[in-house]
C-alpha cells in the first residue's frame, strides 16, 4: 500500500478523532490512486500511521479520504483485516441480551468500517455500502455473511451517498417479504415496499425499554397515550406493553395495515388506533379542541441536515414542544426525543424548559438516554452521538 503525507491540518484533525479528509488535509497528490484504493497516511511529526482510503474522482465538497484506524504494523490483506473488521463487530454486538438476532451488525466509522452499515433483522440481513474502498469488497462482503448466517443477504444501496462517491448504481435486490424484528421481547413487522424507503429504527431500541420501565413506576395507569411520528409502531406498542391502557398512532405515511398487524402480533388489538395525517397539522387540530393526553412520544425525522439551519431546526422544535407540552393532562408525560444531530443536548433541553415555559405548564426531567449499544460512540460530543431522549412530568 502506498503511503501519503497528512497535511498540518490534517494530521490535527486526525489526532481529534475526526475520520472525513479533505484535499487540504492531504500534503502528497492522490491523483494517482484509484477510487477505493487502501493507503496509509502519515504524520511525520508524530510519527503514527493510519490505514485509510482514498477516492480521487469524489464529487466536489465531498470527502477524499475516509480514515480506518491507526495501525502500528503492515497490513497483508485488505480483504482479510475487512473482513475481520466485520467480525469484530458483530461479536460485539453479541455482548448484549437480545442484540443477536435483530440488531445494526455494523455502523459505519464507528465501527471502522466507514460507509458500510450491515443491520441484521429475524429473516433478513440489509446490507449499504457507500464508499468506493468498501464497494471494492462488496461481493465478498456479501459471500461472508451468507456463509455466517442463515438468513437472505441484501444489497440495498443508498444512492444520494453513492452518487457522492461517483459509485455506480446496481440492479436492486428484492425484498420478497415481511421483514421480522425482535425488541424489548415485543416482535414487529415492516412491509417490503416500506423496507425499501427506510427500514427500521433499531437506535431508540433503549430508550424505548427506558420509557416503558418508567411508567411502571407510576401508580397510576395511563389511559391515553400518543405516539407521533409512529412509523410501524414501535414506541407506542413498547408503552403499551407497560402502563399504558390505549394509543393513538399518528403518521403521514401508509402504516396503518403495518400498525395494526404489529398490536396483533403482540396481543394489542383494540388497544391502538392509527390515523394517518401530517403530523404537524394533526397537533394544531388537538390543540385548538383541547384535547389532553396522559403520555405523548415525539420522535420526529431531523429538522435539519447541516449546521446552517441549526436555529431553524431550534425553533421549529420550540413550537412542537410548546404544543405538546399544552396536550398533556396533569401530571402526564412527555418522552422528547431528536436525532437531529446539529441540535445538541444542552440546546435540546434548553429548548423543552422554554416551550415549557411559554405554555404556562412546569416539568420535572425524569429520565434520559441515547443511541442503543448497536450504535457505538465515545462521548456526548462524538459525532456518531447524535440520538437524544427525555422525559419529563409536567405538571
Amino acid at each position: 500500500m502506498k503511503h501519503i503525507k497528512l497535511s498540518k491540518d490534517g494530521a490535527i484533525k486526525v489526532n481529534k478523532g475526526i475520520n472525513e479528509l479533505y484535499p487540504k488535509d492531504i500534503e502528497d497528490s492522490i491523483k494517482s490512486c484509484i477510487p477505493g484504493e487502501w493507503i496509509y497516511l502519515v504524520n511525520d511529526r508524530k510519527k503514527t500511521t493510519y490505514l485509510s482510503f482514498v477516492n480521487p474522482l469524489v464529487a466536489n465538497n465531498c470527502p477524499v479520504s475516509q480514515v480506518i484506524k491507526k495501525v502500528d504494523s503492515t497490513i497483508e490483506n485488505e480483504l482479510d483485516y475487512l473482513l475481520k473488521l466485520i467480525e469484530d463487530s458483530i461479536r460485539k454486538r453479541s455482548l448484549f441480551h437480545s442484540y443477536d438476532g435483530s440488531s445494526r451488525l455494523v455502523y459505519g466509522h464507528a465501527d471502522y468500517l466507514p460507509g458500510l452499515i450491515v443491520d441484521s433483522y429475524e429473516n433478513y440481513i440489509i446490507v449499504q455500502v457507500n464508499t468506493a474502498g468498501i464497494d471494492r469488497f462488496r461481493n465478498e462482503i456479501k459471500k461472508y455473511l451468507e456463509e455466517k448466517f442463515n438468513k437472505k443477504i441484501i444489497l440495498l444501496d443508498n444512492m444520494q451517498y453513492r452518487l457522492r462517491e461517483m459509485l455506480p448504481e446496481f440492479e436492486k435486490e428484492k425484498i420478497t417479504d415481511d421483514i421480522i424484528i425482535k425488541e424489548n421481547y415485543l416482535e414487529f413487522h415492516v412491509s417490503a415496499d416500506t423496507v425499501q424507503k427506510v427500514g427500521y429504527y433499531y437506535d431508540h431500541r433503549e430508550n424505548r425499554k427506558r420509557a416503558s420501565r418508567l411508567i411502571k413506576d407510576f401508580k397510576k395507569e395511563f389511559q391515553s397515550g400518543l405516539d407521533l411520528f409512529s412509523y410501524v409502531g414501535s414506541w407506542g406498542i413498547n408503552l403499551l406493553s407497560s402502563n399504558c391502557k390505549n394509543m393513538t398512532f399518528v403518521d403521514q405515511g401508509n402504516f396503518e395495515e403495518t400498525t395494526n398487524k404489529n398490536l396483533s402480533l403482540n396481543n394489542f388489538s383494540g388497544r391502538g388506533k392509527f390515523v394517518r395525517a401530517n403530523v404537524f397539522d394533526f397537533i394544531k387540530e388537538e390543540v385548538k379542541s383541547e384535547k389532553k393526553y396522559d403520555i405523548i412520544c415525539s420522535d420526529p425525522p431531523a429538522f435539519c441536515k447541516s449546521k446552517k439551519d441549526e436555529r431553524k431546526a431550534y425553533d421549529g422544535y420550540l413550537k412542537l414542544h410548546k404544543n405538546l407540552i399544552k396536550m398533556i393532562e396533569k401530571n402526564g408525560v412527555l418522552l422528547a426525543c431528536s436525532c437531529t444531530h446539529y441540535v445538541d443536548f444542552n440546546s435540546f433541553q434548553k429548548n423543552v424548559e422554554e416551550a415549557a415555559f411559554q405554555a404556562g405548564r412546569t416539568i420535572q426531567l425524569i429520565d434520559c438516554g441515547v443511541q442503543g449499544y448497536d450504535h457505538p460512540t465515545t462521548n456526548l460530543n462524538n459525532k456518531n452521538t447524535y440520538l437524544k431522549y427525555f422525559a419529563y412530568l409536567v405538571e
